[in-house]
């Protein structure tokens, strides 16, 4: 570095070395000002599943919808002709069972013309759009979560900027965890599930899975 009249003027074999330094000081502010979480995991994006059950016992006459059929609210997905004894005769009587929700058959239970009981189900629905994040603490990793947490969510896309959200549900039992999210896939694993809201601005699809940082 060398001195004029107005000033320093930095030599051209300093400039490497200058560049240097400001990226290692850059590169410590980094670190020093980057969030530290004490958990990062990875969570499922689960929506609501809905069975629908036969509500007296009788023949199914019908199935309006094939396994991954889209419906809507109110849909028939079933008809049951059931026998109601009556003094001396007994009366045929026709019931629709229709879905509780917007979204996907996602299971079928039984084909029609089969003869099925109170309370056995038919097929099952799954919602559109998944509701919450279902996390699976491990051992010790339970203390890490509470009611009303802070946690990050972020895609693993990384198509979409992290959002926060929070803890909604702590469970209080030892479940298996599902097989998408065992450290090693010939190993079972067990843990307590934690669910985590989904944001209105962060777009999932059910199944999907979302790092999650606990702050």
């Amino acid at each position: 570095m060398k001195q004029n009249g107005s000033g320093f003027r930095i030599r051209g074999r300093h400039i490497p070395s200058i560049v240097v330094w400001l990226v290692a000081v850059g590169g410590v502010v980094y670190l020093l000002n980057r969030p530290v979480w004490r958990l990062e995991t990875t969570g499922i994006a689960q929506a609501e599943q809905r069975a629908i059950v036969a509500e007296s016992a009788g023949r199914l006459s019908r199935i309006g919808a094939r396994l991954f059929d889209p419906i809507r609210l109110g849909q028939v997905l079933a008809a049951i002709d059931e026998d109601r004894p009556t003094d001396a005769t007994t009366a045929r009587a026709g019931r629709e069972l229709t879905s509780p929700l917007d979204g996907t058959v996602s299971q079928l239970h039984r084909l029609a013309g089969d003869v099925v009981q109170a309370g056995e189900p038919i097929l099952t629905v799954t919602a559109k759009r998944p509701s919450e994040i279902a996390v699976y603490a491990r051992d010790r990793q339970v203390a890490n979560f509470r009611e009303g947490a802070t946690v990050e969510l972020a895609r693993l896309s990384g198509n979409q900027p992290p959002v926060r959200s929070r803890v909604i549900r702590v469970g209080t039992v030892i479940e298996p965890i599902p097989a998408r999210l065992w450290k090693n896939s010939t190993s079972p694993e067990w843990g307590q599930a934690i669910m985590v809201a989904i944001p209105e601005d962060m777009k999932l699809i059910p199944g999907e899975l979302v790092t999650v940082r606990v702050w």
